[in-house]
């Protein structure tokens, strides 16, 4: 992101990406965990990881990090990719975590968990805004800030839930491991609602997503599947 807490833009992602490393490198239990054999390609999978766009984790991904979340992209390149998981919030508000901040207006924001990185940082996406110093836009109607002054003000105006949410760390990958996870058959790739970030049924993102992405539906034999699909072509006169 041009400008990002106003420091070299590969800095920050270099910085960030080898805190994220360091970070999985010392906590085995909470690695990915996905089937051996990589998984067919989707379409989605076919894309390249942008700005912008949402990783959705698949149902066969099941580590208790990643398992049935939905991650805006914030920034990806060569050196590193950093997101920012948006459906799932918890029970803590902004008034428990953040000191000396003006309370009534933050009881009412309840937090969401960002990722597993920087835990101990609070960052925001906002919704709309006027140009502001601390502030990126990352899509259309979607802005990012870390930036203690842009919350002071949001809070100072009572700036509702569906103009911004308040994320406890982020998600973050170093330098091709994104997209070998993708290759895996981690994430499905699309891209992001803006609308639905914001959305009260928020919480619900991923099964609305991964419902359209990867419908259920009963595993038959390869080989039966084959044969029936061959079948079926002739009756269609293919």
């Amino acid at each position: 992101m041009p400008g990002f807490a106003n420091k070299p833009r590969t800095l920050v992602i270099t910085i960030l990406v080898t805190l994220t490393f360091l970070a999985f490198a010392n906590s085995p239990g909470d690695t990915l965990r996905t089937s051996l054999a990589p998984l067919p390609a989707s379409e989605s999978q076919k894309m390249q990881p942008a700005s912008g766009m949402y990783l959705v984790a698949r149902r066969s991904l099941t580590g208790p990090i990643f398992r049935r979340t939905v991650v805006l992209l914030l920034d990806h390149d060569m050196n590193g990719s950093l997101g920012l998981v948006v459906n799932r919030k918890i029970s803590s508000t902004l008034a428990d975590l953040v000191p000396d901040i003006e309370s009534e207006e933050a009881e009412k924001h309840r937090m969401f968990f960002g990722g597993p990185v920087g835990t101990h940082q609070v960052f925001m996406l906002l919704s709309d805004t006027d140009p502001m110093p601390g502030v990126h836009q990352i899509a259309t109607d979607v802005y990012f800030s870390a930036d203690r002054q842009v919350l002071e003000k949001l809070l100072e105006r009572k700036a509702s839930d569906s103009e911004f949410h308040a994320y406890l760390g982020y998600a973050g990958w170093s330098a091709g491991q994104l997209v070998a996870e993708i290759e895996r058959g981690s994430w499905e790739l699309i891209q992001a609602d803006p609308e639905a970030i914001f959305d009260n049924n928020n919480p619900t993102l991923w099964e609305r997503l991964i419902n359209k992405l990867e419908p259920l539906g009963i595993e038959v034999k390869r080989d039966s599947s084959e044969h029936q699909q061959g079948k079926l072509y002739s009756a269609w006169g293919y």
